[in-house]
């Protein structure tokens, strides 16, 4: 029934009275900013620094343009290559770290993993453990995997660097720890939304003894 009346559509006059109230606080915002029309088109030295800008794409700098250069310098297409290698290098490395990170909070921050009476059906000490700690492992899961996506990492780049430094190991914590969140995310609901009626079978021929091969 919930679900019904989630699926009627409203009223036309709801959605005129939604769709006017966004225009009126759009139009209340533009007049608390005091936005000019004529301020958004851009003036001659604005359109001369984005031409340069964006003609400079098409002649890219092959050798330094600094004003001195030491002797001993590698050559700035080697720079180039290097960093772009230290760049593969260190988003690999990210990626790899908060895919792990990400499987195991998933299935922590997963409903349907500690769902159910498990082998021993539901009484003993693995009993006791999804009734009373499960809950609260998946809880503090999901709030750690919300305070991980929520902070850019921007951010976590700052405070690493800060606390151990400009290297390689800042760089990859920083990358890892919001996407091992957004990761998490997707595998918990994954496992959420996956049917349940394999794991039940499976966990009552455990229930009863049956050994499957």
């Amino acid at each position: 029934m919930v679900l019904e009346h989630l699926a009627r559509p409203r009223p036309i006059g709801v959605r005129i009275g939604i769709l006017l109230s966004l225009i009126g606080a759009g139009l209340i915002a533009v007049w608390l900013v005091e936005l000019v029309p004529g301020d958004l088109v851009p003036n001659a030295g604005g359109v001369a620094t984005a031409g340069k800008f964006f003609s400079r794409a098409f002649s890219p700098a092959l050798h330094s343009e600094a004003r001195f250069v030491p002797a001993d310098a590698p050559a700035l297409l080697t720079v180039v290559l290097q960093a772009t290698w230290t760049t593969v290098l260190t988003g690999a490395a990210a990626m790899s770290l908060s895919l792990v990170l990400g499987l195991l909070l998933g299935f922590a921050a997963s409903s349907a993993w500690w769902s159910g009476p498990g082998i021993d059906g539901g009484a003993g000490i693995l009993g006791f453990f999804r009734r009373s700690v499960a809950p609260v492992i998946c809880g503090l899961s999901r709030l750690l995997i919300i305070g991980m996506r929520s902070i850019h990492e921007l951010m976590w780049a700052v405070l690493f660097l800060a606390a151990i430094g400009l290297n390689n190991l800042a760089a990859v914590i920083a990358i890892a720890i919001p996407y091992a969140g957004t990761l998490a995310k997707m595998f918990s609901e994954l496992v959420d939304e996956a049917p349940r009626e394999g794991a039940h079978s499976l966990r009552g021929l455990g229930a009863t003894g049956i050994q499957t091969y």
